[in-house]
């Protein structure tokens, strides 16, 4: 399972009708995925080397295979990015910072979304210097040094991207869903560094182009 904040802006409070077409489990938004056959054959011999008391029968039911036309698939929401979903998407937003006041509405201009976190800056730009620049394998990292510098560029990327709140992706008043990649299990998502570099300055210009909507901050599961 993995959690993720999403801001949903909206011009009528109507959060929970922009954030529902994007739910995995709502069948008016499914769709057939077609498969192979012979892929579903295949999967099926390699399931019942530790399953072999499952019929094909068995495991085409419980996996949702079924014929439509002639053509082998399943159903689901190719747009399913949650399955459930809360209003505390602020505490992965702000982490309940001194001065903010935590709530679960907002208008875009109650927050300064850009105002500079002198800490993480700092935090940041030590980071970058040892580990990045002075190539320091002794500083912990989840990635290696090649990675912030694809997806980063340069240091001062890295400071801006790490001193003020984005959240992993948001939802415009028209409905759209704005979102480097897609989250997985156990927190993984699949952008790229190029992905991710584009979503960062699409947040930035529609905060700065969005007039004044309403703002809810949610913790989607998925």
């Amino acid at each position: 399972m993995s959690h993720y904040a999403v801001a949903v802006f909206s011009y009528k409070n109507n959060f929970d009708e922009l954030l529902k077409p994007y739910n995995e489990n709502d069948r008016n938004y499914f769709e057939f995925i077609p498969v192979d056959y012979d892929k579903i054959k295949n999967d099926f011999a390699e399931f019942s080397k530790i399953n072999p008391k499952w019929t094909f029968k068995q495991y085409i039911s419980e996996f949702g295979y079924f014929q439509r036309d002639g053509q082998w698939g399943y159903e689901e929401n190719p747009h399913g990015y949650w399955d459930w979903y809360s209003l505390d998407g602020k505490d992965y937003l702000f982490d309940k910072k001194a001065g903010v006041e935590i709530k679960q509405l907002y208008r875009k201009s109650d927050i300064d979304w850009f105002e500079p976190d002198k800490e993480a800056a700092n935090e940041a730009a030590e980071f970058w210097d040892e580990f990045i620049d002075g190539d320091n394998e002794d500083i912990p990292s989840f990635w290696n040094r090649e990675y912030y510098l694809d997806r980063y560029k340069t240091k001062e990327q890295y400071i801006k991207e790490n001193r003020y709140v984005v959240p992993y992706a948001f939802i415009t008043p028209d409905g759209v869903w704005h979102a480097p990649g897609r989250v997985g299990w156990f927190a993984y998502s699949n952008e790229t560094a190029d992905d991710a570099n584009r979503y960062a300055q699409e947040w930035e210009e529609w905060i700065n182009s969005a007039d004044d909507p309403y703002v809810n901050l949610v913790d989607c599961h998925i």
